[in-house]
């Protein structure tokens, strides 16, 4: 039951140009910097079943679309601005996550220049029928739109590429002739290439992750995920990405940790983590080893 002070959120203030793949449907309107409640559109999950790759990453795209309406609609921020997302994570997705129909963002460490947001790490609250069933963060960088103009002049865009065979997922993962891994993905899938971009997607970073976990733990539900973007990956007509993988576990515990990029200085980490019969904590989760074996087996 929407509250009667809810208004509705225009599909652009999530970042998504299909009205289809806009998870959020309203928000109460509060005073600027204040916490924000946003609302779940019906169906949200997709009718996906908890604990699966399929699940993860609609929680992760409604936490994503929740931080960035946040800085739009709490913080002021102007459409036309671009959003960095430097770090997702969160802690918690059980069977009822995808009954939320109420998410809460509060900013945490705001920075303020000239009057306007720069950067904040949101705290995420998914709550259901008022209860909490999911924690998580957003760590937001805030461009203006000249200064993104300039630092990303000259890049490629994704409706630049020469024409593919589709990929039905939107990715393929293969072995590598340099050794490890590539995953070779479909610059025109409608959920991971919504609009026009100019690097690869972080949520197509996350989807590869979770089926990576998956194919090596498949009898495990996933509770956790910690992406970690640390430089944009740039987009070229191979479409073809260089990937690492490894993985530790324990009685209690499986990780799975995908490394993007130079194998030297990867631009992106996601790590995906099973349930587990003992809590964790979000600051426990961003440990390279928690809740699983110090040692893990690299590919």
């Amino acid at each position: 039951m929407l509250p009667e002070d809810a208004a509705p959120i225009p599909p652009e203030f999530t970042h998504k140009h299909r009205a289809e793949e806009s998870l959020l449907r309203s928000y109460r309107p509060v005073l600027r910097g204040e916490e924000i409640a946003l609302f779940l559109a019906p169906g949200w999950d997709g009718g996906t079943e908890p604990g699966t790759p399929e699940s993860i990453l609609r929680v992760a795209e409604a936490l994503r679309q929740s931080v960035i309406a946040a800085a739009h609609l709490a913080h002021e921020v102007p459409l036309g601005d671009a959003f960095v997302m430097e770090r997702m994570r969160f802690s918690g997705a059980t069977p009822r996550t995808s009954r939320s129909t109420e998410v809460r963002v509060a900013a945490g460490s705001p920075r303020i220049a000239g009057g306007r947001l720069v950067s904040m790490i949101a705290a995420v609250t998914f709550l259901a029928e008022g209860e909490t069933v999911l924690r998580g963060e957003g760590h937001l960088r805030v461009v203006t739109a000249p200064v993104y103009r300039r630092m990303r002049e000259g890049r490629i865009r994704s409706d630049a590429l020469r024409s593919e065979t589709p990929i039905a997922q939107g990715f393929t993962v293969f072995p590598s002739p340099e050794g490890g891994f590539a995953v070779a993905y479909d610059a025109r899938h409608p959920l991971f290439f919504d609009h026009p971009v100019d690097h690869v997607p972080g949520m197509l970073l996350i989807a590869v992750a979770l089926e990576t976990f998956a194919s090596r733990f498949p009898s495990r539900t996933i509770a956790e995920l910690d992406a970690r973007f640390l430089d944009f990956i740039e987009l070229d007509d191979s479409r073809i990405l260089p990937m690492r993988m490894s993985s530790g576990r324990t009685a209690l515990r499986s990780l799975s940790r995908t490394r993007f990029g130079p194998l030297t200085r990867p631009s992106a980490v996601i790590d995906v983590y099973s349930a587990s019969t003992v809590p964790l904590s979000i600051a426990d989760a961003a440990s390279p080893s928690a809740g699983v074996s110090a040692s893990m087996s690299v590919e």
